[in-house]
C-alpha cells in the first residue's frame, strides 16, 4: 500500500491556503491565520475519506474536538478528484468559489485555518477546515 501522505503541510496545500486568503482579501474579508491544530483535524478527515467514509462523515467530531482548542464556528470544504495528476489549487478554489455554500465558508467570519491534500491511486481529496 502507498503512504497517503506526509505528515507536514506541503507546498499544494500552502499554496491553496495562501489562494483562499488572497481570495479572501480580495473579498474585503480578513485572512486566515495558519493553524496546526485544525491541519491535524483536516489531515485525519482526509485519510477517513480515502478511506472510504462519506465526505461530511463525523463533522460533529471534527467540530468538538476544535472546541477544546477554544474554536466555537467551525465549517470545511471538501474536494475530491479521480484522475492520475492533482488539481492544481487554483482550480479546487474556483470549484469552491463556483458554489454557493462552498464560497460562502471561505468568506465566513473565521480566524484560523488549514487545508490538507491526500492521494490513494487517482482519488485526490482537499479539505478545508476553517473556525473562530
Amino acid at each position: 500500500m502507498l503512504p497517503l501522505m506526509c505528515a507536514v503541510a506541503g507546498g499544494f496545500e500552502m499554496n491553496l491556503f495562501s489562494l483562499i486568503n488572497a481570495y479572501r482579501r480580495e473579498r474585503g474579508v480578513k485572512e486566515l491565520a495558519w493553524s496546526d491544530s485544525l491541519f491535524s483535524l483536516a489531515r485525519a478527515h482526509t485519510e477517513e475519506i480515502l478511506d472510504g467514509h462519506k465526505p461530511h462523515y463525523n463533522f460533529d467530531a471534527r467540530f468538538e474536538r476544535a472546541t477544546i482548542w477554544g474554536f466555537r464556528l467551525c465549517a470545511e470544504n471538501i474536494s475530491i478528484n479521480v484522475s492520475p495528476h492533482p488539481p492544481p489549487p487554483f482550480a479546487v478554489l474556483e470549484g469552491w468559489r463556483r458554489s454557493p455554500g462552498h464560497d460562502a465558508n471561505l468568506l465566513r467570519d473565521l480566524s484560523h485555518g488549514a487545508v490538507a491534500w491526500g492521494r490513494k491511486g487517482d482519488m485526490h481529496v482537499v479539505v478545508f477546515f476553517a473556525c473562530r
